[in-house]
């Protein structure tokens, strides 16, 4: 694939974007757009990186066909874990402000996280009577949290395991 199909791909299916929204963003014709698309003409310097600071695309995929097609963004792993897994918006704020933090400050929150979840189970196996205002479906739960956190990560099931 050369740079002209790149483009043509870029715009079709990945932006999936016509012609004329496609030009229109760039400042171009739509014209211009359809003989660069069709090998018809040389694509400018100005051109690649306009597209490249348009849509975040990587130069080097764009020129060579090298590398992913988009740069990575920050928090892009921390946006696709919230998604998946639909956290609420605290725990979206504290997994993006944690990917920010450096290296460092990151290992002084785990140490933290981790003295701080020990004490809560801690707390909750040395009461001797649960609080009172909670229900029988909160009190299960919560045991269900701390035999997994005593646990520690598990790996994700396999096929056939945990069912019955």
């Amino acid at each position: 694939m050369d740079i002209h199909e790149r483009i043509h791909y870029l715009r079709d299916n990945q932006l999936a974007m016509t012609g004329k929204e496609f030009a229109a963003a760039l400042g171009l014709s739509q014209a211009t757009v359809s003989l660069i698309e069709n090998g018809k003409a040389k694509v400018q310097d100005s051109t690649k990186k306009l597209i490249c600071a348009t849509w975040n695309v990587n130069p080097e995929w764009l020129e060579c066909g090298i590398g992913p097609m988009f740069n990575p963004t920050p928090h892009m792993g921390v946006k696709k874990a919230i998604e998946k897994y639909s956290f609420p918006e605290i725990c979206a704020k504290l997994l993006y402000t944690y990917d920010g933090l450096p290296a460092a400050q990151q290992s002084a929150v785990l140490a933290y996280a981790k003295e701080f979840i020990s004490s809560l189970i801690e707390n909750d196996s040395d009461a001797a009577n649960p609080a009172p205002t909670s229900t029988p479906e909160e009190e299960a739960a919560r045991k269900e949290i701390n035999e997994r956190l005593k646990k520690g990560p598990s790996s994700p099931s396999q096929p056939g395991e945990g069912t019955a």
